[in-house]
């Protein structure tokens, strides 16, 4: 995605990625902006996951600043091992999401290389005040009609369809990863376990952990079944 005036180093997504780019030779070869310089973040981070944290923070752009969330993967310990496998799941990452353009996907608008040795690099994308559904439907439970509940799930279907249509299983597809803008449109966001399906009929070329929903949260309750280790399928996301 290019910014009509902006200056920032321009890094071949295949070079940076190059050690995923055989998995991926339909994709499309594009840039990926370096941000690095151009970001301030705020001292303390607004959300903490799994593996990473996200920090509010502001892009200096030429034509003024803007707000953007900074998603940092956490690197644990000092095991060169380890900092390989954390390196190897941001790459991944980034191959993925920077792929995508879509109305209802959060982008990727860079990557910046300034938080320090244990938290190398960070993935840069549109900061949304309204924050995941579950926080939305909290605030505004009491408002949504039966419309806007149905517009919401229009919403998701139409990203997921997408991601699918580039045989990308989204794996993660929860309540905290589906992010909404001012005007409420749902943004599907964190590809850190999206994976790339080789046979659109067959399992993806990587297999983990997935977390099984069972009820959708606009209809009420919310139930975790199980985690299982298999290969995914497109048909894993919808829920």
């Amino acid at each position: 995605m290019a910014f009509p005036g902006d200056h920032e180093r321009i890094l071949l997504l295949r070079n940076a990625l190059s050690d995923e780019s055989s998995s991926s030779r339909s994709l499309r070869s594009t840039a990926l902006f370096d941000l690095t310089g151009k970001i301030t973040r705020d001292d303390y981070y607004s959300a903490c996951g799994g593996s990473a944290d996200i920090w509010k923070g502001n892009w200096c752009k030429d034509t003024g600043n803007c707000k953007v969330a900074i998603k940092i993967v956490r690197v644990t310990g000092d095991s060169e091992d380890r900092h390989k496998i954390m390196n190897k799941r941001l790459r991944k990452e980034i191959l993925v999401w920077h792929e995508l353009e879509h109305p209802n996907i959060l982008p990727l608008l860079g990557i910046a290389y300034e938080f320090g040795r244990s938290r190398p690099m960070g993935m840069v994308c549109p900061w949304v005040d309204e924050g995941n559904l579950n926080g939305y439907l909290d605030r505004h439970r009491a408002t949504l009609i039966l419309r806007d509940r149905f517009r919401i799930l229009c919403d998701v279907a139409a990203g997921l369809s997408y991601l699918h249509s580039l045989n990308v299983v989204h794996g993660d597809l929860t309540g905290s990863n589906i992010l909404f803008d001012d005007e409420g449109k749902a943004l599907l966001a964190d590809f850190g376990l999206s994976n790339i399906v080789v046979d659109p009929f067959g399992p993806s070329y990587l297999t983990s952990s997935i977390i099984h929903w069972w009820v959708c949260p606009l209809g009420g309750a919310r139930t975790f079944l199980h985690l299982e280790r298999r290969p995914r399928f497109n048909g894993d996301d919808p829920w």
